[in-house]
Parts: C-alpha cells; sequence; structure tokens
C-alpha cells in the first residue's frame, strides 16, 4: 500500500472511532488495472461503501450515487483526505 491510501483508511477510522461510529473494515481488491482499498456495506452502515485508490478515495452511497474525491480538484494529498474523511463522516452519522 503506497503512503496515500494509509493515511486516507487510518484518518476516515480515526474519524468513525472518534465519532463514536465502528471503524470500516477495508480489504484490498485485486483489480483488472490495479488495486483498491474497499470498504463494504455493512450491518451498521448498509447505504455506503468506501473506495480508496492509490491516489483517490469515493464512496457509493445506496449503489445509486458516486462522490469522488481526485488529486486534481486539491491543493495537496492531506487536503483531499481531509474533505473526503469529513464528507463520509457527515453521511454515516445522520
Amino acid at each position: 500500500m503506497t503512503n496515500f491510501p494509509e493515511q486516507c483508511i487510518r484518518a476516515v477510522n480515526e474519524a468513525a472511532v472518534s465519532s463514536g461510529l465502528p471503524p470500516f473494515e477495508f480489504k484490498l481488491v485485486e483489480g483488472r488495472k490495479e488495486n483498491y482499498w474497499r470498504a463494504a456495506p455493512s450491518h451498521e452502515r448498509p447505504f455506503i461503501e468506501l473506495y480508496v485508490y492509490a491516489d483517490e478515495a469515493g464512496y457509493m452511497l445506496d449503489g445509486k450515487r458516486w462522490i469522488i474525491f481526485e488529486c486534481p480538484d486539491f491543493s495537496t494529498e492531506q487536503e483531499l483526505i481531509q474533505k473526503f474523511v469529513s464528507s463520509v463522516i457527515g453521511e454515516v452519522a445522520k
């Protein structure tokens, strides 16, 4: 795992736990073109699944709406991670 996925997964799980939520369970997926980390929908959060790639992150809501956070849209990786984490926690804490 490169530094970005590690930092992103750690940040989203730390934020979840700090918010009184269980951490996400990420598993490595070996794709045809690239590998990525996925947190599947769970009993506690059946409506959201998270994806973290080498340089971007995103999530799917209710299997219909895709929200993506890509490096070109942010000035730093840290800003991308912060916005991703904030958005995810905002959705699951509703």
